[in-house]
């Protein structure tokens, strides 16, 4: 008797056990087309999950040249969301519609905000996959439509990053600044190729880099240091890791570094279009400087400069003459400072 006991307890405890790890795993379904499945992107993110301890159950449909809208129609896709078990559901959109006009209103927008209902229906959360511009810019057309001429990658990556935050905002949902992630990498080592043979799809740099930027969001974990690297050597791994992992999180300085009372918000919209606002807190009295640079470290702006009293404060900035991109903004106050990054779209 004692031992049948104990042998039911013993399943209990088994039995609890994987409960536990069930309820721990992360389950993510990414519904798309060739730009998420190049590489095995998903693969990748999950392969990265696994080096940094985290299980991770993940599925996908991702038919080539697939639409948003396709997916709304698409039995397979929507037998997939009806699971009901996923955490979150990415979307990813034809490269082509965030751009053109007639696409991403009457296309791209009507099937998020549909296939968010279901997804939302089923206890999910929506992240909307955002596209990255095509290498040397252009036009695109579908049926007709077309996008305006662009002349080159970060003028493609201004209008779609603009089209999918905006969708994103809407629905209040997650964005996946894969582009945004991408503009960062390109800048900061000019010799970087992220695309594929086509100049459109990603190449493995383009699908690694896509998955540390989803490992960053879905763990809420810098990927920086992960062993795996996808077949890519270390150094370029880490800084596609690093990358990801700056456009994700704010850049502040250790706030022990700092006077209690010191504080650097950070900026209301964020992202952004046309103008935020930007609040800080005084110890005491002190020479200030509010100052905004690009992702090169060049001064864009002077919000204020000169002596100010002890207490909060409030700037504001219209940034209309700068383009879409990532900033930062630099309080110097006395012998301190404190940076943010903030993310302007257009």
């Amino acid at each position: 008797m004692k031992i049948k006991n104990l042998i039911f307890i013993i399943a209990i405890i088994t039995l609890a056990g994987v409960s536990t790890q069930a309820q721990d795993t992360l389950k993510v379904l990414f519904l798309g087309n060739s730009h998420t499945f190049f590489s095995d992107m998903p693969g990748l993110f999950a392969n990265l999950s696994q080096s940094g301890e985290h299980p991770v159950i993940v599925d996908s449909n991702t038919p080539g040249g697939h639409t948003l809208e396709g997916h709304s129609n698409n039995p397979t896709s929507i037998d997939k969301i009806r699971v009901g078990i996923w955490d979150y559901v990415v979307l990813q959109e034809n490269s082509q519609y965030p751009v053109i006009h007639f696409c991403r209103y009457f296309s791209m927008y009507p099937a998020a905000r549909y296939l968010d209902s279901l997804i939302t229906a089923y206890n999910g959360q929506t992240a909307i996959f955002m596209n990255w511009g095509w290498r040397y810019g252009g036009q695109c057309e579908v049926d007709g439509h077309e996008s305006p001429i662009f002349e080159d990658y970060f003028h493609m990556q201004d209008s779609m990053t603009s089209a999918c935050a905006e969708i994103a905002d809407e629905l209040g949902a997650i964005l996946a600044p894969l582009g945004e992630a991408w503009r960062t990498a390109v800048t900061l080592d000019t010799s970087l190729v992220l695309w594929y043979y086509d100049n459109y799809h990603p190449d493995l740099n383009g699908s690694y880099l896509n998955a540390c930027v989803f490992y960053s969001i879905f763990h809420d974990e810098s990927p920086v240091g992960l062993p795996f690297t996808g077949g890519l050597s270390d150094d370029e791994a880490h800084f596609l890791q690093q990358t990801a992992w700056e456009i994700i999180t704010d850049i502040d300085e250790p706030a022990a570094q700092l006077p209690l009372s010191l504080e650097l918000h950070q900026n209301y919209p964020n992202p952004f279009n046309a103008s935020t606002t930007i609040k800080y807190s005084l110890p005491n009295e002190a020479e200030v400087n509010l100052d905004i640079y690009d992702i090169l470290g060049r001064k864009v702006a002077t919000l204020y400069e000169g002596n100010q009293i002890a207490g909060d404060h409030s700037v504001s900035w219209n940034a209309e003459d700068v383009s879409t991109g990532v900033y930062f903004y630099r309080l110097s106050a006395g012998e301190h400072q404190f940076s943010r990054k903030m993310l302007l779209v257009k």
